[in-house]
């Protein structure tokens, strides 16, 4: 797989050369998406939504173990004054909690999940649709976003568009921020 992406990646930069050599102009640029999502104030709002979500579901996560808990506790105290039956109804019962609660985790990772691409998705078409904007109208043939390739040189004649997009959507860069992620 890596021999096939080598091999594109080599026919590429060899059309580009031939088609260069024949006088047609490039100009590339590059952004690190990761990064302009981080700055702007939607995924922020996306991230402390997401944040509180994911405590309100640990949180119940919590309270029902600890209910299982304490019904475990019960039983084993009354276990042995219980008939077969009792204990086998017993279990049966602690083993429906323990499947509910199963069931309540990966309920909750799948809401996460669509709560996620529900906050992202428009952010991320905006990110792009900035980004293609601003590719128009700075004559940029190619923009390559750093955070999802392995672009391993790029040098002075590729423009980081990060200032160009920033400015399009008034994002005002903080010192020493750190690019934050979803839970």
């Amino acid at each position: 797989m890596k021999n096939i992406i080598r091999l594109s990646i080599a026919l590429f930069f060899t059309s580009f050369i031939a088609v260069n050599a024949q006088g047609i102009q490039y100009k590339f640029g590059h952004i690190n998406s990761q990064k302009l999502l981080a700055e702007m104030p939607e995924f922020e709002e996306a991230l402390t939504a997401m944040e509180k979500m994911q405590t309100d579901g640990n949180e119940r996560l919590q309270n029902m173990q600890k209910e299982m808990q304490n019904q475990i506790a019960v039983y084993q105290n009354a276990a042995a004054a219980m008939t077969p039956e009792q204990r086998a109804a017993r279990e049966a019962e602690l083993g429906g909690m323990s499947q509910k609660i199963q069931e309540y985790y990966q309920q909750m990772q799948q809401q996460m999940q669509q709560k996620e691409a529900e906050l992202t998705q428009p952010i991320i078409e905006k990110a792009r649709k900035v980004v293609e904007e601003v590719g128009k109208e700075n004559g940029f043939t190619y923009i390559f976003d750093l955070a999802k390739g392995d672009v391993i040189y790029f040098g002075v004649e590729s423009v980081d568009i990060m200032p160009l997009v920033r400015k399009k959507m008034g994002i005002i860069p903080t010192m020493g921020s750190t690019i934050r992620t979803l839970p």
